[in-house]
């Protein structure tokens, strides 16, 4: 059987490919090449995620341990003023303002600066590993009073760059997106093309 040169001649090296230039030999239903792209899906890395919900003030000398997702842990104290230096937290005022104060001091420089985002909604703080994935669901320790603190969890590895063409043929002539498997390698091939693997 001979091979149809002039298919692959049109697909362009990298880059966006015009479907239409390929005509009939790749039979692609006319209501489909809009969905061609999203047929391949990468599954995006997740920051795990742990709360710390302070309801009234903890007591002096009470802690929190805070695990990154290297594995590092690092001990707040709660004290009668803020110490960053010293990753002192102020526990006298008020929830919300323990909140802050312990806040303040993970995100010092002597704390764990970088290793977490933190969003604060009153006494109520949402930390998301800043380096993505399973290894993230890190277990957290606390003796504070007045204080619920969960492990972090959540955590979500990637699939970055993966693409399996002869798979993605054999699902695109499942579907009905080509005609035979000729056109389904064609086909997969060029999108393999849209989507910068190659």
């Amino acid at each position: 059987m001979a091979i149809i040169k002039p298919v692959y001649s049109k697909i362009p090296q990298k880059g966006a490919v015009d479907y239409n230039t390929l005509g009939g030999k790749v039979g692609i239903h006319a209501d489909r090449i809009a969905d061609i792209d999203t047929l391949h899906t990468e599954v995006e890395t997740v920051g795990s995620v742990a709360t710390i919900n302070f309801t009234g003030i903890p007591v002096v000398d009470q802690t929190i341990e805070l695990v990154d997702t290297d594995g590092v842990g690092v001990t707040y104290t709660a004290k009668a003023a803020t110490d960053t230096a010293n990753n002192e937290f102020e526990s006298q005022t008020s929830a919300a303002h323990c909140a802050s104060s312990l806040k303040d001091c993970i995100e010092a420089s002597e704390g764990q600066f970088g290793k977490f985002t933190i969003e604060k909604a009153g006494e109520l703080l949402t930390l998301t590993q800043t380096k993505h994935g399973v290894l993230g669901n890190k277990s957290n320790t606390s003796s504070l009073a007045n204080c619920t603190a969960s492990n972090f969890t959540g955590g979500v590895d990637g699939v970055e760059g993966e693409y399996d063409e002869s798979a993605e043929a054999i699902a695109a002539l499942t579907a009905g997106y080509a005609e035979d498997a000729a056109d389904a390698k064609v086909l997969e091939h060029a999108r393999k093309r849209v989507l910068g693997y190659i």
